[in-house]
């Protein structure tokens, strides 16, 4: 964040609802002022990670410009850092008893004469009133982050129990008032689900109220690209497109290579992604019928642990399973080469670990992408780099074309990745590396390429390494099959319909699209990805035949994840 920002393209990730009275996006000269506090507040943050105030004051001018996904994950760890210092819990005593000095030594920096008039109990009492009233102040702008994301269900849960907690000392210059009326948010947002259930039951469709309940659970925010994302890490590499070719060339037998898509001369100079955006073409002639790409990835997860499927392909045993070299580690795979993979990519960090929590503390969906995101954070820690320059990262790209809203968990996007972090020995404090806009970036590009697989008895995602490379069109060449050997796994086989000559670009179809299905119908299901109407082929011709050019995007074809 403390690097050169682009703000040309900046917009917030919330659309606000004036219920507490929260301005709206700043413009002009106030956009200035941010960025500059913003990137001193990063540098403060830098220079003294355990200092409460200091997220504090980054949250606040994220919150301000319109961020308040990324203010939410600053506020939280604001109260993490009091709660070590005022609750005095043998867990986290050691770090409250640093926040503590670091306070102390700012007061006796930045305010000497308090030594001269005050005794070391009023000085001691200084220091939890400025504690104090930086966790009630970080809780106050949390909820109204969780507001700004309509997240209704998470603020609720945050709870009557935390809060009481965090009212058990309240500061001298907080009037009752205040707290009595901060206490009642999470009262407040029984009221906001409520209304919401209705309106859900009266325009969603949903019939069964579980699935409605469900549905409800989260909240919403814009995918966006920040303006401080270094151009470096919108491209891909030439070492990494060689490196994407190499396994491109292994998985389907020299058949397919990826370069720069036709697509891109059509999104126009101004497209930071332009230059970037890849596709797939056949390097020979593939014949109908034919296997063009047998997929394999480590980014797989069930929507809970499974003791008789292996834990990196998902295959349900048939065999007695195959353990690691370390006895304290319950981890199964189905074969050696399984074992072999998982530890070469990711599984180092997490051997021995128990993450259990993940899929016994949540829902069903969010523990698929909890165990997608351990993944890639501790493939990370094994490659010892940063996790938007994994290879698996850094040549997935998000939709952030249009205003595509994602669904916002505050357990599942700020917790939930913060207890993964800190059992895996990282500071989330002073490790920028997993600062939660990157997280968020990971997120995005995750849930762009996601695939579900409902064919099983358990619902599997995935986000496959080379499908994920392939543009759409909604009359592709290429279909799923299920081949002898890799069944019930999370490969993915991707076989030739028709003939397809050398040269040509490859697509694959995002969704379902049948022979008699309507334009409409599929540009509907394809906003998503598009941030607008598909506008391969056939969706042009069918359009143009029905009088809908108008909802054409104005690139030649449907833009794909490359």
């Amino acid at each position: 964040m403390d690097g050169p920002w682009d703000s040309v393209d900046l917009k917030p990730t919330v659309k606000r609802v004036d219920v507490w009275e929260i301005s709206g996006k700043p413009k002009g000269q106030r956009l200035h002022e941010l960025e500059d506090d913003i990137k001193l507040a990063t540098r403060q943050i830098y220079k003294c990670c355990h200092h409460p105030v200091a997220w504090y004051n980054r949250a606040i001018y994220l919150e301000e410009l319109g961020y308040s996904d990324l203010a939410a994950g600053d506020f939280y760890k604001a109260i993490l850092l009091c709660n070590a210092a005022l609750d005095n819990v043998e867990e986290t005593r050691a770090m409250g008893d640093y926040v503590r000095l670091i306070l102390g030594m700012g007061l006796w920096m930045f305010q000497p004469e308090l030594w001269n008039q005050v005794t070391a109990e009023d000085f001691r009492a200084a220091i939890e009133d400025t504690l104090s009233q930086t966790r009630i102040r970080s809780y106050d702008q949390l909820t109204r982050c969780m507001n700004d994301m309509q997240a209704f269900w998470d603020l609720y849960h945050l709870g009557e129990e935390t809060v009481t907690k965090l009212f058990e000392k309240i500061p001298s210059d907080l009037d009752k008032d205040t707290a009595e009326s901060l206490l009642a948010r999470p009262l407040q947002a029984v009221d906001a689900l409520r209304a919401s259930y209705r309106l859900w039951q009266k325009h969603s469709g949903i019939t069964d109220d579980l699935q409605l309940i469900e549905t409800m659970r989260t909240g919403n925010s814009y995918s966006r690209q920040w303006p401080w994302l270094r151009k470096s890490r919108l491209r891909r590499s030439k070492k990494l497109l060689a490196d994407i070719n190499r396994e491109m060339e292994k998985a389907s037998d020299g058949k397919l290579v990826v370069r720069n898509s036709a697509i891109r001369d059509g999104l126009g100079g101004d497209s930071k992604e332009s230059p970037d955006v890849l596709g797939v073409f056949a390097a020979k002639d593939i014949a109908a019928g034919d296997l063009a790409l047998l997929d394999s990835t480590m980014l797989s997860a069930l929507d809970y642990p499974d003791t008789n499927s292996c834990s990196h392909c998902q295959r349900i045993f048939s065999w007695p399973p195959t353990h690691c070299s370390n006895l304290n580690c319950s981890t199964r795979f189905c074969t050696d080469l399984c074992l072999e993979m998982a530890s070469e990519c990711y599984h180092k960090p997490l051997c021995g670990k128990d993450f259990s929590w993940m899929y016994t503390e949540g829902e069903p969906r969010e523990n698929q992408h909890a165990a997608i995101m351990l993944r890639i954070i501790a493939a990370s820690v094994q490659r010892g780099c940063h996790p938007l320059e994994h290879t698996l990262i850094a040549r997935l790209t998000a939709t952030y074309a249009g205003d595509k809203l994602e669904g916002y968990s505050f357990k599942g996007q700020i917790t939930t990745p913060h207890r993964i972090l800190e059992q895996l020995t990282i500071d989330p404090f002073s490790t920028p590396h997993f600062d939660t806009w990157v997280l968020r970036t990971i997120r995005s590009r995750l849930m762009t390429n996601m695939l579900k697989d409902h064919s099983r008895s358990r619902d599997m995602v995935a986000v496959m390494p080379l499908y994920s490379l392939f543009n759409h069109s909604c009359s592709a060449p290429l279909s799923y099959r299920r081949i002898e050997h890799h069944e019930g796994t999370s490969d993915l086989a991707l076989c030739a319909d028709v003939g397809i000559r050398r040269g040509d670009e490859v697509f694959v179809k995002y969704v379902a699209c049948e022979d008699g299905s309507e334009v409409r119908e599929r540009r509907e299901r394809l906003w998503c990805w598009f941030g607008g109407g598909c506008a391969c082929e056939r969706c042009a011709r069918e359009a143009g035949d029905a009088g809908e050019e108008g909802e054409e995007m104005e690139v030649g074809e449907g833009k794909g994840r490359s």
